[in-house]
């Protein structure tokens, strides 16, 4: 008789705006997630200009990450990745907190380039919505995070092209300096803002290595030209989107999984939310109080890249680079391929 050997391991992804964690327990050739756990940290706000986090973000940061550890301790936690993205990136004074990290919380943390976090983000958006769509040819991923969005193509699950853009929903709300209650001229100009930024920092990185797989004309390159069978959006932006449009007062990734959103409804659901005044924003089913000032940014930069890409609807993925992150783990340290038999049925 074969004996059982358990192994628990865990994920965390670091982010601008959450922090979020992923537990699971690996017995053999199946796994399943046991704990996950997730804190609006927004370790990006008030960095500004300085790039600097603040006492305050890092005292956040630090305070969720003791949960997270106490949370691993409790399962019995041997292996587990810590990842950070754009804010540490960013951060001049990142090693600061990466040594608070370990020294009070025991938690290393790798600060990833954004080809590895673009990698992530596909593997786990492609995971997670192939129970729903039939994943065909080309696909477009968006993550939009906190500080950063990313752009990958993939043929199936193959990346092919990636690109990282400087703005994320916190980013964005503090470079323009949104108010509360968005008008009309400062939808504009986020818009516009965007638009050229999209330009300059995406489009002919994008053109440029999708030339290389001969999938834009080499005469008259241009995104529009990319025959893109369908495009999926992860992250918390693309989640609460859904969540939203639902009137969900209890997250249902069934529901969530797969929702289509055209680029019409995303910009009407950015300008309900942006001409709420933020108080009265919390009463919204579906959401979260944390998120309800940063919310119609994200949807701007999601709706941007979108049109870039000359598409003007999206898929929505729940499965970004937690789970992504997580199963590269369990492949790591369980030396198998499962992928854990709930996650489905859980945010993470």
């Amino acid at each position: 008789m074969t004996e059982k050997k358990e192994c628990f391991v865990a994920a965390l992804d670091l982010g601008s705006q959450t922090f979020r964690l992923v537990i699971a327990k690996c017995c053999n050739n199946s796994c399943e997630i046991v704990a996950s756990g997730r804190e609006n940290v927004r370790l990006f706000q008030g960095m500004g200009r300085g790039r600097e986090l603040t006492k305050e973000a890092i005292d956040r940061g630090i305070r969720a990450l003791k949960n997270f550890r106490k949370q691993m301790d409790e399962h019995h936690v041997q292996r587990f990745s810590a990842i950070s993205t754009e804010v540490l990136r960013r951060a001049a004074n990142s090693h600061h907190f990466l040594k608070l990290a370990e020294e009070q919380a025991h938690i290393p943390i790798q600060i990833v380039p954004w080809d590895r976090e673009a990698a992530l983000a596909a593997k786990g958006a492609l995971e997670s919505i192939k129970p729903n769509q039939t994943l065909t040819g080309i696909s477009a991923i968006i993550d939009v995070g906190g500080g950063s969005s990313e752009i990958i193509i993939t043929r199936h699950t193959q990346p092919l092209a990636a690109v990282s853009i400087p703005v994320g929903a916190v980013s964005l709300s503090e470079e323009l300096q949104l108010s509360d209650r968005l008008s009309a001229t400062q939808v504009q100009e986020m818009e516009k803002f965007l638009s050229n930024l999209l330009k300059e920092s995406a489009e002919t990185a994008l053109i440029n290595q999708l030339k290389a797989h001969s999938l834009v004309s080499p005469d008259q390159p241009s995104l529009h030209s990319l025959k893109i069978d369908q495009v999926i959006a992860t992250g918390g932006t693309a989640t609460t989107a859904a969540a939203v449009m639902h009137e969900m007062t209890c997250y249902d990734p069934e529901k969530i999984r797969g929702k289509t959103l055209t680029t019409d409804q995303l910009k009407r659901l950015m300008e309900e939310i942006g001409s709420i005044p933020l108080g009265k924003r919390y009463e919204i089913p579906g959401l979260e109080p944390q998120r309800a000032d940063i919310f119609p940014a994200g949807l701007a930069i999601l709706r941007a890249i979108a049109l870039i890409l000359g598409i003007h609807q999206v898929v929505i993925s729940d499965g970004g680079i937690l789970l992504g992150l997580l199963l590269e783990t369990i492949e790591k340290e369980c030396k198998t391929h499962a992928q854990p038999s709930c996650a489905r049925r859980l945010y993470i």
